[in-house]
């Protein structure tokens, strides 16, 4: 707790709760606008509910880091060996775009073949 409520880092860190508790307003808002006009702005609720995701992961790992478990292991004392970090970053330097070839192939392959769903 002292970490967010000392001088020079309660100016920096202030924002996070501030902004969550107004992505809150701003969602449970969004959904009272909903139900009286369902076709608008659908996404607001969701961009906001992901917005305050992030902010309370961010919050949640500042506040203990350097520890991943709380007093016993640190960040630097649970990662893996050098070698073995190296071969998951080539690993992933190969895998990911081939990931992602593959999806903007299966994308231009299906696109324009779909029809607008109709549930009537």
């Amino acid at each position: 707790m002292s970490r967010w409520f000392s001088y020079p880092n309660i100016l920096w860190l202030a924002p996070i709760p501030i902004a969550t508790a107004f992505l809150f307003l701003i969602t449970d808002r969004a959904l009272h606008q909903l139900k009286a006009n369902p076709s608008q702005r659908e996404w607001l609720p969701f961009t906001a509910t992901v917005a305050i995701f992030w902010l309370s992961f961010f919050g949640i790992a500042y506040s203990l880091f350097p520890y991943l478990i709380v007093d016993r292991m640190t960040v630097w004392q649970a990662a893996a060996s050098t070698q073995s970090l190296w071969v998951i970053f080539w690993g992933a330097i190969v895998v990911l775009p081939t990931i992602l070839a593959y999806t903007l192939f299966s994308y231009r392959i299906f696109k324009g073949k779909t029809q607008p769903l109709s549930y009537y």
